[in-house]
């Protein structure tokens, strides 16, 4: 029988032996968590949730940005690897490996859910008709092909699991790492990641205030629907150039956390502080920035995720390389690392469950701050459950199969075909 304690604990410990940074990863976790609150908030008609949070309303609120937090987080872990290959030449990944590692993590439990999304829900709510239809079958290609952010008719996915727009931009950002990734291990990191963020700035403004060639071709398709011109120009200002900053930020902290790791002395101990402090400054600026991205006005409105990026990093820095212990004995705790081990599953998961859960009849009698609960306490349960059930389904698909195991099979094959 399913234990959530001991598969809480029988994780943590495998975290521990693996050397996995506990840290990171229950940042990790805490960003889902975020993002799920946000989720349940939005579905549930976003209401007022200050009477019964406080100043802690804030972060449903804004947890959609933790999505920025998760883009630089994939910057730092996917830089890892090639830095420690520096050191020891002999260990360099080869592209096939690379691309046979990330194939193996993201493919299959992505499918899974698309399998679900079109397989079940699709037909119960648009009709099986949908699905042999131009516009399902456009639909479907999108998301096998991870391309559903890049068309404005596709990026919401139904509106049954819009999440997933973030999982295009990441996957895009996978296909071309091999032939960025020396930018950023040749010791001249700090210029390119200044390179990279002034992309993402010029290409956010361009997005809203030129590319019109762009603009007509992502207004065409859905201009009879009566979609606006801000619409399209988010759309294309939220695109992977717009978000090279972020990869840039956390490939730049991924170099530092494997340097700082190798450093034998730990550093001028004022320096130190003092860079903790801008940090801590940073880090609050960015939180206080929720607050005025409100006025959503030029060039703060595009400027403001780059801020959010930059905030992003001062956590992970404080967090993973060098920061006040109250950080990461917060971060380590080991239901934090639960979440971060099933982040990629959670976050695939848990809008489509939370859809589902609005289109059952019950729900239309619960409304509000109640409906919102509900959605934390019955969608959590549900999406952790799932999502533990999709982590061991692929990880034993994806397990290489032992010689034993190979002859039992075997034999069963063969006793059935003589029966």
């Amino acid at each position: 029988m399913f234990s959530i304690k001991r598969a809480i604990d029988q994780i943590h410990n495998t975290n521990i032996k693996n050397n996995m940074n506990l840290e990171l990863n229950g940042l990790r976790g805490a960003a889902c968590l975020l993002v799920f609150t946000f989720h349940c908030r939005v579905l549930s008609g976003s209401p007022d949730l200050r009477p019964e949070l406080g100043l802690l309303f804030y972060f449903p609120l804004f947890g959609a940005y933790a999505v920025d937090l998760f883009f630089v987080l994939s910057g730092f872990f996917i830089i890892l690897p090639y830095v420690k290959t520096q050191e020891k030449p002999s260990k360099k990944i080869s592209l096939v490996t690379y691309y046979k590692k990330k194939f193996a993590r993201i493919f299959p439990a992505y499918y899974l859910n698309l399998l679900v999304m079109f397989g079940v829900v699709v037909p119960l709510v648009l009709g099986f008709k949908y699905l042999s239809s131009e516009p399902g079958t456009f639909m479907l290609l999108a998301h096998l092909s991870f391309l559903q952010y890049m068309h404005p008719a596709t990026s919401s996915s139904l509106g049954m699991n819009g999440a997933l727009w973030t999982l295009s931009i990441t996957f895009q950002f996978f296909l071309i790492f091999p032939f960025v990734k020396n930018l950023f291990i040749n010791g001249k990191e700090k210029i390119y990641l200044f390179v990279f963020i002034a992309i993402s700035v010029l290409w956010k403004y361009l997005a809203w205030y030129d590319m019109d060639f762009l603009y007509k071709i992502a207004m065409e398709p859905v201009s009879r629907f009566g979609v606006s011109e801000f619409t399209i120009r988010f759309f294309l200002s939220n695109q992977l150039p717009a978000n090279l900053s972020h990869f840039a930020i956390g490939m730049f902290l991924g170099n530092l956390y494997i340097k700082s790791r190798n450093r034998k002395g730990k550093g001028n101990i004022i320096v130190r502080y003092l860079l903790r402090v801008v940090l801590l400054s940073g880090l609050i600026l960015a939180l206080y920035s929720f607050r005025v991205a409100e006025l959503s006005v030029p060039p703060w409105f595009y400027l403001w995720r780059l801020c959010v990026a930059a905030g992003s990093g001062c956590l992970i820095y404080l967090t993973a390389i060098d920061g006040p212990i109250v950080f990461k004995m917060f971060f380590r705790n080991k239901y934090l690392g639960f979440l971060g081990n099933l982040s990629y599953e959670i976050y695939l998961w848990h809008v489509l469950i939370l859809y589902v859960l609005n289109k059952t009849i019950l729900i239309n009698y619960i409304k509000g701050v109640n409906l919102f609960w509900l959605f934390i306490f019955l969608g959590g349960a549900i999406t952790i459950l799932i999502s533990y059930t999709s982590m061991k389904l692929v990880s034993f698909m994806l397990k290489p199969m032992s010689k034993k195991d190979e002859r039992k099979i075997i034999q069963r094959v063969k006793f059935f075909l003589e029966k």
